[in-house]
Order: C-alpha cells, then sequence, then structure tokens
C-alpha cells in the first residue's frame, strides 16, 4: 500500500461541458445553494492541500470520459428521483417579501390613521406595483395634508374650511370631483384614465 503525504501538495481538475455552472462558481454574485456547497467543498480540500481547478469540454464531442459521465446521469434520472431540499434565496426573498406586505396590511387595516390614502390604496399590494412620481401636489391628494382649507382649518391655521369657490367645504373629494376651475384637469385624467382602461 502507497503512503500518501497529507502535507504534500496535490492537484485536482474537474472538468465539465456546462458554462453556466462555471460562470456560476465564479460569479461573487451567485448564492445558490448547490453553487455555495461546491466552493465550501473546495475551500475544504485546499485548505488540507488539495488545488481544485474547474475546467470546461465541449460536449458531445467523444471525449470518453464526458459520454460516460452523461451516459450515467440519464440512467441516475430513470432510476431514482432525486430530491433536493435546500432552500433557494430567491424562494427566502419572496417568502419574506410576502410576509412582510401581509402583517403591514393587517397593520394598514387596523389603524385609524390614512383614512384619505386608504380611499385610493386599500391594498399594500396594489400601490407596491405602481410608480408615483410623487409631488407635494399629489401627497397633498393621496394623504389630505397639506394646502387644503379643510386640514388648514383643523389645524386652527385658517379660520374656515370653505372653498374659494363658495360650493362647500375644500376637502381632496371636492377637489377632485366638484371644484370649478379644475374642470378641464378633471377631464384629461378622466380620459388618460380611460385610455389605460382600454
Amino acid at each position: 500500500m502507497q503512503h500518501v503525504n497529507h502535507n504534500e501538495h496535490r492537484t485536482a481538475v474537474i472538468y465539465t461541458d456546462s458554462k453556466i455552472i462555471l460562470d456560476s462558481i465564479r460569479s461573487t454574485k451567485n448564492h445558490n445553494n448547490l453553487v455555495e456547497e461546491i466552493r465550501k467543498r473546495a475551500v475544504a480540500l485546499n485548505k488540507k492541500n488539495w488545488k481544485i481547478e474547474f475546467k470546461w469540454l465541449k460536449a458531445h464531442a467523444g471525449i470518453y470520459g464526458n459520454e460516460i459521465a452523461d451516459r450515467l446521469a440519464k440512467e441516475a434520472t430513470q432510476i431514482c428521483h432525486v430530491k433536493y431540499s435546500g432552500i433557494t434565496r430567491s424562494a427566502v426573498k419572496k417568502d419574506t417579501r410576502e410576509e412582510s406586505i401581509r402583517k403591514w396590511q393587517n397593520q394598514w387595516e387596523e389603524t385609524k390613521k390614512g383614512a384619505i390614502t386608504k380611499d385610493f390604496f386599500p391594498r399594500l399590494e396594489s400601490r407596491l406595483a405602481v410608480y408615483l412620481n410623487l409631488s407635494p401636489n399629489l401627497t397633498t391628494i393621496m394623504t389630505g395634508h397639506g394646502n387644503i382649507r379643510s386640514y388648514l382649518n383643523r389645524l386652527k391655521i385658517l379660520g374656515s374650511p370653505e372653498c374659494p369657490c363658495k360650493h362647500g367645504t375644500q376637502t381632496v373629494d371636492h377637489l377632485l370631483f366638484q371644484y370649478k376651475r379644475l374642470k378641464n384637469e378633471r377631464e384629461i385624467l378622466k380620459n388618460s384614465v380611460l385610455k389605460v382602461g382600454k
């Protein structure tokens, strides 16, 4: 029996016909469970004086070892079911996001604040699905906080909540649906919403 010197540097070359696997192992951005496991094992072997090299070879080019590996891989999938219990990073991120939105939605429904904003976005998922180019006016409309007479009156900054148009209290709903000076803007908004809906 030949004596193996464990302090001696040894090299193992692993050939694959998958460029995707090689790119995944080399990419610092790829944290797939299987890729991480390959890296961990390579590091563990490196600590035992093994140098692990990964090399690509062309598939279906008549290379004896590669042809055998392909045949054995096919046979293995037909003989038994491969079961993988690892959870991918993308699955964890997806589950975490869904759980966060669910908790946020519960808090959103329970709070007594933000009634006007809730009218616009009762479901947080619908709000998160929309990109909004926020401006002071849009924020005022969606929250009811800002340069609206009903809000300023509530804060005792103005003596009256009445709209200058003299047709009711100046609220978000009044500005959106009744304020005569915004009639043209209202029509433009209606038409643009109707176009998007078609």
